[in-house]
């Protein structure tokens, strides 16, 4: 979107829009550098590309329980030597994650939630 941006809706515009929903929108499956697989749970103001993300599969496809909230702005500065970026957006279906149910534990099932920094 970025890329066709000047021709198809002008770079002021898609700078708008990302600082209203932001690179990774909330809610979004993304697959880090480092394998693990999280939801966006919030997007952080001042870095755009590091949101904080509840990790739900570790780089084997393990599931995380208790699930995890990682600020990936805070662990890139905590653990320089690995990269905490995200590497794509992927479909839920392709990891046979269902969104919804992952909520449900969260919200209403007494899920275990750990501030991993």
């Amino acid at each position: 979107m970025f890329v066709m941006a000047p021709a198809d809706f002008g770079r002021e515009l898609i700078h708008e829009f990302i600082k209203f929903v932001g690179i990774y929108p909330v809610g979004s499956l993304v697959q880090l550098a480092t394998g693990a697989v999280g939801v966006v749970m919030t997007q952080d103001p001042q870095y755009k590309l590091r949101p904080l993300v509840m990790l739900v599969r570790d780089a084997q496809g393990e599931e995380y329980r208790p699930r995890r909230f990682i600020s990936l702005a805070a662990q890139a500065t905590l653990d320089p030597r690995r990269d905490w970026s995200v590497v794509r957006i992927v479909d839920p279906k392709a990891y046979g994650i269902d969104l919804q149910q992952v909520a449900n534990d969260e919200l209403f099932s007494g899920g275990y939630q750990v501030l991993h920094v």
